[in-house]
């Protein structure tokens, strides 16, 4: 495995945000004992803008990172599936590549990224 600076400096830069937008002050109440962290938003974005590798690593790394800081100990369970949530989200542009070459980005392909997202988290 190859990576160039800027990938690393991508997975660096998405790692750092999801390990802070992990942590537990960072949650947007919504339910009793459910919160909203903005990590899986930053996840989803640079897994799809940036490929399933550094969705993975994303996931991965970020997680592990609010796990080291949250102060309740790594999970690795949950880190590698943080990553594979990372990985499947940014498969989604190569499923719907042909068509948003040609321009034809439908709420079709939106709903297919709904569907993806909410399934794979």
């Amino acid at each position: 495995m190859n990576l160039s600076a800027k990938t690393v400096v991508l997975i660096a830069i998405g790692a750092a945000l999801y390990g802070i937008g992990g942590l537990p002050m960072f949650g947007i109440p919504v339910f009793a004992n459910t919160t909203l962290k903005p990590a899986m938003a930053v996840l989803a974005l640079f897994g799809v803008l940036f490929g399933p590798l550094v969705g993975f690593l994303v996931g991965f790394i970020g997680h592990w990172v609010t796990d080291l800081f949250a102060g309740w100990g790594v999970w690795i369970t949950w880190v590698i599936g943080s990553g594979i949530v990372g990985l499947l989200i940014g498969l989604f542009p190569k499923i719907t590549k042909q068509r948003i070459e040609k321009g034809m980005f439908t709420k079709w392909d939106f709903c297919l990224f709904v569907v993806l997202a909410s399934w794979v988290t």
